[in-house]
């Protein structure tokens, strides 16, 4: 009987660091912005130079590039553009003017 408010003790404290753990497990997994998908909108100014654009994230690959031509939404054909790091270039010989 003199072990009891050890053992208390003990349960207590691994119920704290279970709790903790826990917790910290799913902030880090939830909250940190992974997401399967993201877009970013850019204006081009003058298609008729290569535009570099800064990317807010670090892409593991790219989907499509779009481009607006003032009517529809058009994909840019992955020949005309290059992710280095943070950076897309997309060709000017791949917009419309």
């Amino acid at each position: 009987m003199d072990d009891m408010p050890k053992i208390i003790l003990a349960v207590v404290v691994s119920m704290i660091v279970l709790g903790v753990g826990t917790f910290a497990f799913f902030v880090t997994v939830s909250n940190i912005g992974y997401q399967k998908q993201q877009v970013e909108t850019f204006t081009v100014t003058d298609p008729t130079v290569d535009q570099v654009l800064m990317l807010g994230y670090y892409p593991a690959y790219i989907d499509n590039v779009y481009q607006y031509n003032g009517f529809a939404w058009i994909i840019v054909d992955p020949i005309y553009y290059d992710a280095f790091v943070k950076q897309l270039t997309v060709s000017h010989d791949g917009l419309q003017g």
